[in-house]
């Protein structure tokens, strides 16, 4: 699985593996980015997985030769309810965040992140006036509202994005979330 492959200016192609995760249960599950070249030889291989997060869906190759990676975090009930989730939203005792990590690949099997964004960082709610990201949500455009429900009949899965792509012209990444 995974879901993207991309073929690279060179003729090698990049593409997203499938390790299963027993810890991380949503679509689209990830786990282990790889670079093969034209002879379909694998000259790169990363597994980004854990029993705290996983890459899912999407791994795009940038300008510059870094990789964006999509990635589901495990956030539990407390963490999620101590940033202003309502216990009443909360299907299980767990949330996925979703975060970006941009990647330079290092050798053969190893990486460096250089930059990460974090959905955990951009959160407003209205539940719990004690929390320090009490706001008015439609007032706050640029945060996302931690007691957004979206997703039918998967409270844990909240948000799950599916794609990313990056603007090199305007140095933004865009996400799509379904």
């Amino acid at each position: 699985s995974g879901k993207s492959v991309y073929l690279l200016e060179d003729g090698s192609i990049l593409r997203s593996g499938e390790i299963l995760n027993p810890n991380i249960k949503i679509g689209g599950i990830g786990g282990v980015i790889e670079l093969f070249d034209w002879d379909n030889n694998l000259i790169w291989s990363y597994e980004y997985t854990s029993d705290q997060f996983s890459h899912h869906h999407d791994a795009i190759p940038m300008e510059n030769g870094n990789i964006l990676l999509l990635v589901a975090t495990r956030k539990t009930g407390a963490e999620s309810i101590a940033i202003g989730r309502d216990p009443n939203t909360m299907g299980t005792n767990e949330l996925y965040n979703e975060q970006i990590i941009e990647i330079e690949r290092v050798g053969n099997n190893d990486i460096n992140i250089v930059w990460e964004w974090n959905i955990w960082d951009h959160l407003i709610q209205d539940f719990d006036i004690t929390k320090a990201n009490f706001g008015v949500v439609n007032e706050n455009p640029q945060l996302l509202d931690i007691n957004f429900v979206g997703r039918s009949g998967d409270k844990a899965d909240w948000l799950h994005a599916n794609s990313i792509q990056y603007n090199e012209e305007l140095d933004e990444i865009i996400i799509s979330f379904q």
